[in-house]
């Protein structure tokens, strides 16, 4: 009886490391989802940004209404 209480503790032990382990590697890989998510993102603002920058009063004009000319 023993026998089979050590075992079957040896057992969960076993499968909660497993399960440690996996959500460990599933909590890095969000992460470095995420971490990609926000350089996207930045890269994409500072695109934006320079764009603006490069942009003159002519070309704002381009992008007026009608109505604003």
């Amino acid at each position: 009886m023993k026998v089979q209480a050590q075992h079957t503790e040896t057992q969960i032990k076993e499968q909660f490391k497993k399960l440690h382990q996996f959500l460990e590697e599933e909590e890095e890989a969000r992460m470095a989802a995420l971490r990609e998510e926000e350089e996207q993102k930045r890269r994409m603002m500072e695109e934006k940004m320079e764009a603006w920058r490069g942009c003159s009063a002519p070309c704002w004009r381009i992008h007026s209404s009608p109505q604003e000319l």
